[in-house]
């Protein structure tokens, strides 16, 4: 399996007093198998209300060397989660396509995934873990600050 689309699935839901609720234990379940897929190299998990609870439970994600495109977008991704999204950043020589459009990453955000990948632009590129071929952060509230 080379690409991976689960955009939209509810596998999270998010109730208005901002509890967590895991679809059936399809997180768990995803993370498990993520671990050891060695060939896919395209992953969607937008719109799945994952927050900074869901983007934990998947950090096996990390372990796709393999993985050169990730969509994180629309997935109520906070400051707090931007810690949390560049723990899972796959560790991949190739460069990454980054999707993180429409979440709530705020400059705190931006400031944790520059530092990620020692950016002083998000075309600049990293060297510690392949860089970004793309990143999209579009409607993120990122003010002055976080650009």
């Amino acid at each position: 399996l080379r690409h991976l689309s689960l955009r939209s699935c509810e596998l999270c839901t998010r109730h208005a007093n901002d509890d967590f609720e895991e679809a059936g234990g399809m997180l768990e379940t995803l993370s498990r198998t993520l671990g050891g897929m060695d060939t896919l190299t395209s992953l969607d998990l937008s719109n799945n209300s994952l927050g900074l609870d869901g983007i934990a439970r998947v950090a096996s994600v990390a372990n796709c060397t393999t993985l050169s495109h990730l969509n994180l977008a629309q997935n109520m991704l906070t400051p707090a989660a931007g810690k949390m999204v560049v723990a899972v950043l796959p560790r991949t020589p190739a460069p990454l396509h980054l999707q993180l459009q429409n979440n709530e990453l705020r400059s705190e955000g931006m400031a944790e995934l520059a530092q990620a990948f020692k950016l002083k632009s998000p075309l600049a590129g990293g060297k510690e873990k392949g860089g970004l071929a793309l990143l999209h952060v579009g409607q993120n509230a990122i003010g002055v600050a976080g650009a």
